[in-house]
């Protein structure tokens, strides 16, 4: 009984919340047409985009009492407005929450183009700084490699799951090259961010979330200068190590 109450009160929450915070974005993103250099295709949002969705985020937390401890030597370099690749592992759907409510609000995230289509969430969270990418297309999707492109270009940093699932137990799974290829290509710093015990208050297919502590651990950027293609390899796995030393920690 007590896991349904559960359920019902998160739905209540983020459903709603959904509403509130996204309807503004939803409305915006239906006049498009008449604000075409508003989008993440074109690099830059509506000041309000990132704002709403931090706000969003927070009030979910607040709301189911969920904690968050931020540490780690990168602190400092989330806040100094350099546009970097960020990259972290994916234990929960509770992930979202916590890394819009803690990271800087010039970011853009990465999705399946699929969650464009969920009502009001979808364009709300595209009017927010999300970038679809067509993952049948991978980097054949043009649109979406330019919007990082010019995103990039104005400043603003791109974060991107590249296990490109949320885990089932926790464990972290292989790393897909996409962030690293997209990190030496435009010489862009990779800032790894590592997410402890998420899966705890939310594990993949829970329906609702449990209150308690969420510990993030920002590392220092890992530079890409000067190298090609053939680094992203070496690139890939040297990052992935260190997310993986951080979990067993």
């Amino acid at each position: 009984m007590r896991n349904y109450f559960l359920m019902l009160y998160s739905a209540i929450i983020v459903g709603g919340s959904v509403i509130v915070f996204g309807f503004p974005l939803f409305i915006l993103g239906l006049l498009m047409p008449l604000l075409f250099a508003y989008s993440p295709n074109q690099g830059r949002v509506p000041p309000m985009g990132p704002s709403l969705r931090r706000a969003w985020a927070r009030f979910v937390l607040w709301a189911h009492r969920v904690q968050i401890e931020i540490d780690g030597p990168g602190l400092d370099n989330l806040k100094d407005g350099q546009a970097r690749i960020m990259v972290s592992n994916h234990q929960s759907a509770l992930d979202i929450f916590v890394n819009s409510a803690t990271l800087p609000k010039k970011i853009f995230f990465m999705a399946k183009k699929e969650l464009f289509w969920i009502p009001i969430f979808g364009l709300a969270a595209w009017m927010a700084g999300t970038i679809y990418v067509d993952r049948k297309k991978g980097r054949r999707d043009r649109e979406a490699f330019n919007g990082i492109s010019r995103s990039l270009a104005n400043a603003n940093s791109i974060f991107i799951y590249p296990e490109g699932t949320r885990s089932k137990d926790g464990k972290l799974l292989a790393f897909k090259r996409g962030a690293f290829i997209l990190a030496i290509e435009y010489q862009a710093e990779i800032l790894p961010v590592t997410i402890l015990n998420s899966n705890e208050l939310m594990p993949k297919g829970s329906l609702y979330l449990k209150s308690g502590i969420v510990k993030v651990w920002v590392d220092k950027p890992v530079s890409t200068r000067g190298m090609t293609g053939e680094d992203r390899y070496r690139l890939c796995e040297l990052v992935q190590n260190q997310i993986a030393k951080n979990l067993d920690r």
